[in-house]
């Protein structure tokens, strides 16, 4: 029996295959999917790690909660030393704007296709992070520098019931003693930072 020998030509494959992607709707529609499905398992992963943060955590909690991020050396909690009102959610508009994340296509050089993802700004982290108080300082930047409309660390805070306050569990003094020392703990900055570098490190 004689061999036969069968040659296949990959750059021509490649070639035809480029090509498809703009006249087969099936193959475009299939490349469009994978990319999709990329994008979605990223943005699952991203949620993940804020909805697990300990400083999310802690402020869904709210006045009552314990200091799970230690940024206070456990004395109160972010909540009370943010000075949010008793009923408020402030973790709610930031999820919101995460889980409004899309992928869209926007162009094609050669054989590369361009995706454009809508991560939130800074603008839009500010306002959707607005402190109850002052000038309306992003508390999500603001637990990452330490700084709160200026007063570094809101070094005159007292951790007490006290039901005239907005959070009820805090006072804000000044110039007196300080009973929590807050520690600045990398948090929306850095979660926006690992889903793009997990994107930028994905090859297709």
């Amino acid at each position: 029996m004689a061999n036969v020998s069968l040659k296949v030509d990959y750059s021509e494959i490649t070639r035809i295959f480029q090509e498809s992607i703009d006249t087969d709707v099936r193959i475009r529609d299939m490349v469009n999917n994978f990319v999709i499905q990329i994008f979605k398992r990223n943005k699952d992963i991203l949620l993940k790690e804020f909805n697990g943060h300990k400083i999310t955590n802690e402020l869904k909690e709210g006045p009552n909660a314990s200091n799970l991020s230690g940024t206070l050396d456990g004395n109160g909690n972010l909540f009370s030393f943010l000075g949010f009102f008793h009923s408020r959610n402030p973790t709610a508009e930031l999820e919101e704007l995460l889980n409004q994340l899309t992928i869209r296509k926007t162009t094609r050089k050669g054989s590369v296709l361009y995706y454009s993802i809508n991560l939130p700004g800074k603008r839009e982290i500010e306002s959707a992070t607005r402190m109850d108080w002052g000038t309306g300082t992003s508390w999500a930047f603001a637990v990452e520098t330490g700084n709160f409309n200026g007063d570094a660390a809101l070094s005159h805070f007292i951790f007490k019931t006290w039901m005239n306050s907005r959070s009820q569990k805090g006072i804000q003094v000044k110039n007196q003693y300080s009973e929590s020392k807050f520690s600045p703990t990398p948090y929306i900055s850095e979660i926006l930072e690992n889903f793009q570098k997990r994107i930028n490190n994905t090859t297709v």
